[in-house]
């Protein structure tokens, strides 16, 4: 009876995810927040009508139930060691709550037939290409002065980072940005898993995720979308190898007269080396003495949810986001201790486990590289927990699932 509500919530929250960047104050009346707790309403409706519950399912409850356990026991060690405020543990452990709830609501409803992994994926692919075109028509509208972004920007309370990339040309990147070079594989593999997604939609997808990205300026993610193409033009016959690697080149040397290429060295150059790429680098092995610093005082349990390095705080904002870093690993370190490290690692490890077996392909070992590329993504970048992050662990969680289903079984 309220399997459609429950289905048709969990996909809007799927596609608010990656449209709707985060705001600066995490609050409960934002976009984010009602959906998610309209998916949750739906989904107890829907426990108070079953009767009956596969075993599979089952298995998924006591996965949510041990992450409770494991996040609770944290958030106490946190708050009895008596140095963190309540309102940062809070902020962290919520955080954590909006990335499991994803994954785990989708492997429940897989197993309970009341979605596919081809709707999620696709749901997600669309919600990316939606962000995708309002970003850029938003830079556009601005640039043409009928739309003044700063403005957009305080209105809607958005986290936004920004920096010169060259004359007239302006870094904007928002939180919703991290999930679109990992998407790039999913889209180009589509056909292979069973979406119906056409070739037009591809190569536009490409043209507009490529200057979405570069105008992000992220290094990392940057780097992710081109690692992306090389290995989707690996795991494919020759033939589709070279329209491949000659639609890459087109696009690149598309872009680079479309900017100069003057204008393009330049902007690349100093992105790598220049000074603020420099500061930015010092800042981040700052924290990384200090965080190891901290973890050296805690090692076995760590300081608990919410935990930050005195000396090194990344943000005040709020005063709520102290536990944020940029070295993200290193602060699950400080937090969890080497036995919280080594839980929070089973489950990664399970999705990498599940994506090669029981027999690897040049494809599922292409995902394995695109999700170790993620998991790495928390030495250099804050990305792995968020409603975003949740649905990018939920596209690897559900690939094999589309991988089995397809017999993606070829070298």
């Amino acid at each position: 009876m309220a399997e459609k509500p429950l289905k048709y919530s969990y996909l809007l929250l799927v596609f608010i995810a990656l449209t709707i960047p985060s705001t600066s104050n995490h609050g409960l009346f934002t976009l984010k927040s009602l959906t998610f707790l309209t998916s949750i309403q739906f989904f107890f409706l829907h426990l108070m009508f079953k009767k009956k519950m596969l075993k599979s399912s089952l298995k998924v409850f006591f996965i949510s139930s041990a992450s409770i356990c494991f996040l609770l026991f944290w958030f106490f060690i946190s708050q009895f060691n008596g140095s963190i405020p309540g309102t940062v543990a809070i902020d962290q452990l919520k955080l954590f709550v909006l990335t499991l709830y994803l994954p785990l609501l989708s492997l429940y409803l897989i197993n309970e037939r009341i979605i596919t992994p081809d709707q999620i994926v696709c749901c997600a692919i669309y919600a990316s290409m939606a962000y995708i075109f309002i970003k850029l028509l938003t830079l556009l509208l601005h640039s043409l002065h009928l739309v003044d972004l700063p403005s957009l920007v305080r209105l809607f309370n958005l986290r936004v980072m920004s920096m010169t990339i060259f004359n007239g040309v302006a870094r904007i990147q928002f939180s919703t940005d991290i999930a679109t070079p990992y998407l790039i594989l999913f889209v180009l593999f589509s056909e292979k898993l069973g979406q119906k997604i056409s070739g037009k939609f591809k190569i536009l997808y490409l043209i507009l995720s490529l200057i979405s990205n570069l105008i992000s300026y992220s290094r990392f993610l940057i780097a992710v979308y081109f690692i992306s193409l090389f290995l989707y033009i690996l795991s494919v016959p020759l033939k589709e190898k070279m329209r491949g690697a000659l639609i890459a080149c087109s696009l690149l040397i598309s872009l680079v007269f479309i900017c100069g290429p003057e204008n393009f060295y330049n902007g690349f150059v100093d992105r790598y080396t220049g000074k603020s790429t420099q500061i930015s680098d010092s800042i981040r092995i700052e924290q990384s003495r200090s965080l190891l610093k901290e973890y050296q005082a805690t090692p076995y349990f760590g300081k608990g949810l919410g935990g930050y390095a005195k000396d090194s705080i990344r943000s005040t904002t709020g005063n709520f986001n102290m536990h944020s870093y940029e070295v993200q690993w290193l602060a699950f370190l400080m937090q969890f201790g080497i036995v919280g490290i080594l839980l929070i690692l089973s489950p990664i490890c399970l999705i990498a486990f599940r994506l090669i077996y029981p027999q690897p392909s040049l494809i599922s070992i292409s995902f394995l590289i695109l999700f170790a590329l993620w998991i790495g993504s928390g030495f250099t970048n804050p990305y792995l927990i968020s409603m975003q992050s949740g649905a990018i662990y939920t596209l690897f969680a559900i690939i094999p699932h589309q991988i089995h289903a397809t017999k993606l079984r070829f070298a």
